[in-house]
């Protein structure tokens, strides 16, 4: 299965240890989500800016451990279809929270 992941999961980043024994398929955006920034990085499913971030290849254990991190945090598990920059389109599931908190989107790639 493929994960898409646009914040602190991504290469470089505090929680990517996460990932661990995922296979990067390359860089995508998901086109009907909007990235928000408070704190921390979070999607909404609305129309807005889009959400850039990294496809991987993923098994089961990984995904519960990314779900021990994102559940408790008040994000649900989605599935959606992303686009690969060389232009394949996947299905893949994207963390995303249940509605925005700021009020405009402040950027469309988190930087970690």
């Amino acid at each position: 299965m493929y994960l898409f992941v646009y914040g602190t999961l991504k290469r470089g980043c505090v929680n990517h240890w996460l990932l661990q024994g995922a296979e990067y398929v390359g860089e995508a955006y998901a086109p009907r989500f909007t990235l928000y920034v408070d704190l921390i990085p979070y999607a909404v499913r609305a129309p807005g800016c889009m959400v850039e971030g990294e496809v991987y290849e993923v098994g089961e254990e990984v995904v519960e451990r990314v779900d021990q991190l994102e559940f408790p945090a008040g994000y649900a598990r989605a599935r959606t279809r992303v686009v690969l920059k060389d232009g394949r389109r996947l299905a893949a599931w994207i963390y995303i929270h249940p509605e925005a908190r700021s009020r405009i989107c402040l950027a469309e790639r988190y930087q970690c």
